[in-house]
């Protein structure tokens, strides 16, 4: 999931808030620079869940209400 925001105090705490609220694990967080302005970033977040499990669509409802997002791929988990 990709996650872009502007530049503001919380963001990524309110999107981690989101997450933990809805109990959704996470495997990875990486966040990188837009390029566009200072200070704006990217935030690459792996989670365990699909986008169509209740609780995770949810999750990226909230999120979505403040964030643009885009899903990259959703992958089985291994067994």
């Amino acid at each position: 999931v990709i996650v872009n925001s502007d530049d503001k105090p919380g963001v990524l705490s309110k999107i981690l808030s989101s997450f933990y609220d809805h109990n959704i694990n996470l495997a990875s967080i990486i966040s990188r620079p837009t390029k566009e302005l200072l200070g704006k970033y990217h935030f690459f977040i792996d989670i365990e869940g699909h986008p169509n499990d209740e609780n995770v669509a949810r999750a990226l409802g909230e999120i979505q209400q403040e964030n643009k997002i885009n899903i990259l791929g959703s992958f089985p988990k291994a067994e």
